[in-house]
């Protein structure tokens, strides 16, 4: 076991947890260079102190996993800029979704009224084709998810010269969010299904009655109108008999001012 440390140095060397080590390990973003056939304790070379330090930072900065995975592993280092590049426009959003809350939380402090919330109304909904990609994030990669994903469908349906049958949304099977797993369904509409495509897949959304809300303003805000669909179905004797979804009908895409956002949330009642 020359040139190799045991897992307890390496760890005070490149300033990870044993733990974090071990976690590494089995997602496959930093192996051991040996792993002792009859203790099972793992030794590491001095030479992977520098891929160590890297995921130590790109974590530092709440980069995912599976990007991490990929910077790792670009060879090309435009590449590997454009990674991070993408990385500094989400967390520069994420400072500027913060300072909207924050600003919306000192005006609930103020002598400003509540905004007046805006109607609930009940819908029946047709079945509805769609093609979709499937993916789990944490909570505060939920909006640039559904972005990249969104221009990710888009593109499939350019290249097979198909086309959408309204704006794109999202699918949330989860009632509860975490930080750790969000899992989510990003969808464009379509007049009918058309074959798979990778991680690209065809879906299906089965129609029925709905709770529907109009949300106007930043997505961060959007529990307010959760939380208004759900006292309307309290109100009302409805119970949730489905997952909710978001529908992007004005976005990021459309216009600057995340005020002017315009997201229906649809919930299936019953």
């Amino acid at each position: 076991m020359e040139n190799l440390v045991p897992i307890g140095r390496f760890s005070k060397i490149c300033r990870l947890s044993v733990s974090s080590l071990r976690y590494y390990d089995e997602l496959g973003l930093l192996r051991p260079a040996l792993v002792d056939p009859d203790s099972s304790y793992r030794y590491y070379r001095l030479s992977q102190v520098r891929v160590a330090e890297t995921i130590r930072l790109l974590r530092a900065l709440d980069m995912p996993l599976d990007e991490v995975r990929h910077y790792l592993d670009e060879r090309d280092q435009p590449a590997a800029r454009d990674l991070l590049n993408r990385h500094q426009r989400r967390m520069e959003e994420r400072v500027e979704e913060g300072q909207r809350i924050l600003s919306y939380l000192r005006r609930l402090q103020g002598d400003d009224e509540y905004p007046v919330p805006l109607p609930v109304r009940a819908r029946h909904f047709e079945p509805q084709e769609i093609l979709c990609i499937h993916t789990c994030v944490p909570e505060q990669e939920v909006s640039g998810t559904w972005r990249s994903l969104a221009a990710e469908l888009r593109t499939c349906l350019t290249r097979r010269q198909e086309t959408a049958s309204g704006p794109v949304g999202a699918i949330f099977p989860d009632l509860v969010h975490n930080d750790d797993a969000v899992h989510m369904t990003v969808f464009i509409p379509l007049e009918s299904s058309i074959l798979a495509e990778g991680r690209v897949v065809s879906g299906r959304i089965e129609g029925g009655m709905a709770a529907t809300i109009t949300h106007l303003g930043p997505y961060a805000l959007l529990d307010r109108s959760y939380e208004q669909l759900a006292r309307w179905m309290q109100q009302h004797g409805h119970e949730m008999s489905g997952p909710p979804r978001e529908i992007f009908l004005v976005g990021p895409t459309d216009v600057a001012d995340p005020n002017s956002y315009e997201t229906e949330v649809i919930w299936p009642v019953r």
